[in-house]
């Protein structure tokens, strides 16, 4: 038997009223944030680190991920929560990364790949977006968010999945790299917030 749009959503309402909110830490929620190169707001998630305060000369970096619904809880998630907020909260306390700021950037739903891909589909003109969802991010939320958080702006402190996605993958292969491969990795690390091998 197949479910009508609206009975999936009737549902999907019903599971998200059954599952708790599983927020760690301190989470700033930004809704309703507008964009002029998309047709849709969408609510944006903030983490802070432990210990963050807007009186001290402490910057952060800031790893902005999508899907933000997904990133911090398992009353919003759909499917399960990627747990990036109690995932850092034990990193950071532990000492084995460096404070960060993370950034859950919600998709819009039935929109999601309109923005997400960058040429339409053959089906219905679906697509063709991305490069505005990009100018969204870079243009309009990047500089929202260092202009509310003590962000380091600096690209080298800023990152994307695609960008740590990048780093592995164009990292030396050859034996005859191996000390550029560690050095390469400890970057990576770094750059992705990435824990130190155990």
């Amino acid at each position: 038997m197949t479910e009508s749009r609206a009975e999936q959503e009737d549902l999907a309402v019903e599971l998200d009223q059954e599952r708790p909110h599983t927020l760690t830490g301190d989470i700033r929620t930004h809704e309703d944030f507008h964009s002029r190169y998309l047709e849709y707001d969408r609510t944006v998630l903030v983490y802070l680190p432990p210990d963050y305060d807007p009186a001290t000369a402490d910057r952060y970096p800031v790893l902005y991920l999508h899907d933000g619904q997904n990133v911090f809880d398992e009353a919003t998630s759909f499917g399960d929560e990627w747990r990036v907020d109690e995932t850092a909260q034990e990193l950071i306390t532990a000492n084995r990364i460096e404070p960060i700021i993370v950034v859950g950037v919600y998709n819009t739903g039935d929109h999601r790949i309109d923005e997400y891909t960058p040429t339409p589909s053959g089906e219905g003109g679906i697509g063709g977006h991305a490069d505005d969802y990009g100018r969204m991010l870079v243009e309009e939320l990047k500089p929202f968010i260092d202009v509310t958080y003590k962000t380091f702006p600096g690209a080298a402190n800023t990152s994307t999945p695609a960008d740590c996605a990048t780093e592995f993958r164009d990292a030396p292969r050859s034996r005859s790299a191996a000390p550029r491969r560690r050095a390469a990795a400890r970057d990576r690390r770094a750059r992705c917030a990435l824990p130190p091998p155990a």
